[in-house]
């Protein structure tokens, strides 16, 4: 029985040990790959009907969400690039709703930094 016992505990240990490992920067490089699929669907979207407010909105928070992943992103080691990609999409979705306010609370963090290190701010 304690053999038994014994056994069980050690092919538990053993399957545990055996499985996979995720790697944070593969599942991060997919979810940017998923919100930029959805931020260029919501955009089209939006340029079809652009009369269509929820579309509008749509658009601004996939523009937003997207904006906020590839702020974050440590998969992109280009600083520039990735703020200045981060900043336009934020841009958008201020330009889409001007009232969405993580976009705004975002653009301007990233235009205060860009002073603060004496830096221009991308257009």
């Amino acid at each position: 029985m304690r053999l038994t016992a014994s056994l069980t505990v050690l092919l538990a240990v053993a399957l545990v040990g055996a499985q996979p490992k995720t790697d944070p920067l593969a599942t991060e490089k997919k979810e940017l790959v998923r919100l930029e699929t959805a931020y260029k669907a919501a955009k089209a979207k939006s340029t079809k009907n652009p009369k269509d407010v929820a579309a509008r909105n749509a658009y601004s928070k996939a523009a937003s969400d997207y904006g906020t992943a590839v702020m974050k992103a440590m998969s992109l080691k280009d600083r520039a690039a990735k703020y200045g990609k981060a900043l336009n999409l934020f841009r958008e979705a201020l330009r889409a709703n001007p009232d969405n306010t993580e976009a705004k609370a975002n653009k301007d963090m990233i235009e205060s930094i860009y002073k603060s290190l004496g830096k221009p701010i991308p257009k």
